[in-house]
């Protein structure tokens, strides 16, 4: 596994425990849904297409560490719903 995407998945069980999501989905799920969002953001973080929000050389690398804290707090810590 890519070790940014290992630090942003291990980010993101911290902030929002798999267990939180048991009465919705089996364990499993929530962990895989979690491994996709953190390979996604790693993508784009790292996408030389994308325009980094931070200058330097490693400003792109920086990016999800703005993004996921922000995020986890107002999407309800990664809940998925469907309406």
């Amino acid at each position: 596994m890519n070790p940014l995407i290992a630090y942003l998945l291990a980010a993101i069980v911290t902030w929002s425990p798999p267990a939180d999501h048991d009465y919705y989905e089996r364990r499993e799920e929530t962990l895989e849904r979690y491994a996709s969002i953190a390979g996604d953001v790693a993508a784009v973080a790292l996408d030389p297409a994308e325009a980094p929000l931070f200058g330097g050389p490693r400003g792109a690398r920086r990016q999800p560490c703005c993004w996921l804290p922000s995020r986890s707090t107002s999407l309800a810590a990664f809940v998925v719903t469907s309406i």
